[in-house]
């Protein structure tokens, strides 16, 4: 049986306290979301 849409839909939320320690991978991480949100490069 084939499926009709194959499409996937996600939501992303992230949220730290202001002026809180940030690790590095977690900065990395945020910058990478937000450099491939920005550009819509995220094919899911």
């Amino acid at each position: 049986m084939p499926l009709i849409d194959q499409q996937v839909q996600w939501q992303i939320g992230i949220a730290w306290r202001k002026g809180s320690y940030i690790s590095l991978a977690t900065r990395t991480w945020i910058n990478f979301l937000k450099d491939k949100l920005e550009k819509n490069e995220i094919d899911i």
